[in-house]
């Protein structure tokens, strides 16, 4: 832009009317040119060339455009207000272009480019970002933190069953010298955590999935068809081909918790654990649990206490028989 405008909406204790020039401050100067990029640098104490600015600006910038679809990057949806976060959102650009008479001028209020900055920052921390990136080195690099995160996440799932006083391991990619894999000798991957609970002779396979939840109706229809959906590529469908293959080596799987006793008295469950609450258990009758991470430790406590409460009532039931 040939000018840049910064504007100040001073906070107010009332909401009475005010004259426009109490309410709104704005400032207007010309943008450096390219030559003055080392003057810029020190000015802003970025220590940047004046292109990476200008290239962070136009990735931040929104602006007129002859029309609103197609957007001018990415997919169609992407500009649709129904979505949240998008690409093309104002909520994501806090930069306005707007075309003069003497040029182009950028305008910008003082909070929005933080709450922009805390809205890509948890979008990169989510993992919602991954597809809204741009070029392939930095999809690269987000696949590698998500993978890192991944990591963390089942590590942190396991840790919680730990405390329980159950026993489980993580990363779980072979038992008896197999791997986990289909019939038809597709791989099915890694079991993220394999949970052995005494009390009710059951082995757990865990899928972990550190969604945040779906915030608008597109995403959940996204959410619903990639992890709760009925092909065999969704999550539910991946973990009970897993819970399948596992059941048919119990003992092995036993062997893992260093149990000796038979295996035809253990049963094979499977959980989905999540990052945040998901509405795919509200909307569809699904074939596994899918407990969020915060609600696990209570779900764990409630089984275990039932367990207890069924021993019991056994042990009474054999004492009456006697």
């Amino acid at each position: 832009p040939s000018r840049c405008t910064f504007k100040v909406i001073p906070l107010s204790s009332d909401l009475r009317l005010r004259q426009p020039e109490e309410t709104l401050l704005s400032r207007t100067f010309r943008r450096p040119d390219l030559g003055r990029g080392a003057h810029l640098a020190a000015r802003s104490g970025l220590n940047e060339p004046v292109e990476n600015v200008q290239r962070a600006i136009t990735y931040l910038a929104l602006g007129p455009r002859k029309r609103f679809l197609p957007p001018p990057s990415g997919r169609f949806r992407d500009a649709l207000p129904t979505r949240f976060a998008r690409r093309w959102s104002y909520t994501r650009r806090p930069f306005i272009r707007i075309d003069t008479s003497s040029g182009e001028d950028l305008v910008w209020g003082r909070r929005h480019p933080l709450m922009a900055l805390r809205l890509i920052i948890g979008q990169l921390l989510s993992g919602r970002f991954q597809d809204l990136a741009e070029g392939s080195s930095l999809r690269a690099e987000l696949g590698r933190l998500a993978h890192e995160t991944g990591h963390q996440f089942e590590h942190d799932i396991a840790e919680i069953f730990r405390n329980a006083e159950l026993q489980a391991r993580e990363n779980v990619t072979m038992l008896g010298g197999s791997s986990i894999r289909r019939v038809d000798d597709r791989d099915l991957g890694d079991i993220d955590v394999l949970v052995a609970q005494a009390s009710v002779r059951a082995l757990w396979i865990v899928e972990c999935k550190d969604l945040t939840g779906a915030l608008t109706p597109g995403e959940v229809v996204d959410e619903m068809t990639e992890h709760f959906g009925e092909s065999e590529t969704a999550s539910v469908a991946r973990v009970e081909a897993r819970r399948a293959w596992v059941d048919e080596r119990r003992q092995a799987a036993l062997r893992e918790f260093g149990i000796t006793e038979s295996p035809d008295r253990w049963r094979t469950k499977s959980i989905i654990v999540t990052g945040d609450p998901v509405i795919a258990p509200l909307i569809r009758d699904l074939p596994v649990a899918v407990v969020s991470a915060t609600e696990l430790p209570r779900w764990i406590g409630q089984r275990e206490a039932r367990a207890k409460t069924n021993g019991r009532r056994r042990r009474r039931g054999n004492r009456a028989k006697r």
